[in-house]
């Protein structure tokens, strides 16, 4: 039997924040070759608490029934490029819980690694929105900050998804080193931002829910958030106030495209009937983004049950059946609407449930708040708030399948497990 050092695995899996910046190849690669490691060392130390777990045996459930449905789906192979290989996702969380749990020091050395990584991105933002140029030399647009990558504009959605977890660390970090905490103030405030300036609402409305989630559940590190919090919308507002591109980003196309605009407009608060007419004319999202959700409702309601394959709205929005004027694209924009449509209620549910039983730990410790023990600590907070932000339903979202978003999804997930569930003989956190 080859025997596998866990230096090994934790290299890879350390290389993960870097994969995540560089893009889904690197990302996915650092992930793929960390989770065969693992199951060879599953084999040589019987790692069976990690496997038989009642939360791993849900994840399989769930892979081998999007597994089937892409095997009886219309276009097999190009269903099959979504599900085939997707257990390495369960296996890279497996991964990091076993190494989160066997070696007290990896967290926080993984920890280092991945703020490293995030205050580099930020750094790099701020030298492109500073210089209009970064560190690899993408120029930035008129209304947008791209950073580090480059032409995909996705960097207000790295940061707000990955916020709870920088804040996570950093409050481990603190119980050694008090004096990061101004050094964190500062931090946050560049963070918000940044995230600002990258003109991606749905990532600074991530951005507010996380740190209002932080602000009720946590103990200790809610008045240092709701400071940070303060500076930065003054700042955000002066910035508002002399940058007009920015504002048209962020406040008057978010008006615009969602209705509000003409409810609020001085013509309509005249009329009260003409304002009750334009609330029931609100977008959830926006116009763009609307035909799209209409057009996976329809797949959904001729295929409730098991949908019509993962990775082939793509292909159906295109039928006659289906379509609708601008009602097509690669995913519908939102998680729960594209598993509905792609996979239907049975394999939608394994997502619904996650989702509530996120919102049930929340609740767990709401109520455990009005006692001397708390039932999650505030690290615990951070990384579930990540997961949170994951499997919001009501917002934009990414392709579920994506491998980028993938791994992003997947990270927080180990260390949580870790952190509830530690198989070791003396819990670190």
């Amino acid at each position: 039997m080859l025997k596998i050092d866990n230096s090994y695995i934790k290299f890879f899996v350390s290389l993960t924040p870097f994969g995540i910046i560089t893009g889904p190849f690197f990302a996915d690669l650092f992930i793929s070759i960390a989770s065969i490691l693992f199951i060879f060392k599953s084999f040589e130390k019987n790692l069976n608490f990690y496997w038989k777990h009642t939360i791993t045996k849900i994840f399989f459930i769930f892979y081998f029934y999007i597994l089937l449905r892409s095997l009886l789906s219309s276009d097999i192979l190009l269903s099959l490029e979504s599900s085939l290989f997707y257990f390495r996702f369960g296996i890279f969380t497996l991964c990091v819980w076993y190494l989160c749990d066997n070696d007290k020091d990896y967290l926080y050395n993984f920890g280092k690694y991945f703020l490293a990584v995030f205050a580099f991105v930020i750094l790099d933002a701020l030298l492109q929105k500073t210089f209009g140029f970064n560190t690899m030399m993408n120029i930035a647009s008129s209304d947008r900050l791209s950073g580090i990558f480059g032409d995909e504009l996705i960097l207000g959605s790295y940061l707000s998804r990955f916020m709870p977890l920088a804040f996570g660390f950093c409050i481990l970090f603190s119980k050694s080193n008090r004096l990061i905490i101004p050094l964190f103030l500062i931090f946050l405030v560049i963070l918000d931002i940044v995230i600002f300036y990258s003109g991606e609402r749905t990532a600074f409305f991530y951005l507010i829910l996380g740190s209002i989630v932080i602000l009720l559940f946590s103990k200790n590190w809610k008045y240092l958030r709701v400071i940070t919090m303060l500076v930065s919308l003054v700042l955000i507002v002066f910035i508002t106030m002399y940058d007009n591109k920015i504002k048209d980003r962020m406040i008057t196309q978010t008006l615009n495209q969602t209705g509000i605009a003409n409810i609020i407009s001085e013509d309509n608060a005249k009329q009260n009937s003409v304002i009750h007419e334009k609330f029931l004319k609100l977008n959830v999202f926006s116009p763009v983004h609307e035909p799209h959700l209409f057009s996976a409702k329809k797949m959904f309601d001729s295929n409730p049950l098991f949908g019509v394959g993962p990775k082939l709205f793509r292909v159906k929005c295109n039928e006659e059946i289906y379509s609708l004027p601008n009602g097509c694209s690669t995913h519908p924009h939102n998680t729960y609407f594209q598993l509905l449509a792609e996979i239907g209620l049975f394999g939608s549910s394994f997502v619904i449930v996650s989702f509530l039983f996120v919102l049930y730990l929340f609740g767990k410790h709401f109520t455990s708040m009005f006692t001397k023990k708390r039932y999650l600590n505030d690290f615990q907070i951070c990384i579930l708030t990540c997961i949170l932000i994951s499997l919001w339903p009501f917002a934009p979202s990414n392709n579920f399948f994506n491998n980028w978003i993938s791994v992003v999804y997947y990270l927080p997930v180990g260390i949580f497990l870790s952190s509830i569930f530690n198989h070791s003989e003396k819990s670190h956190y």
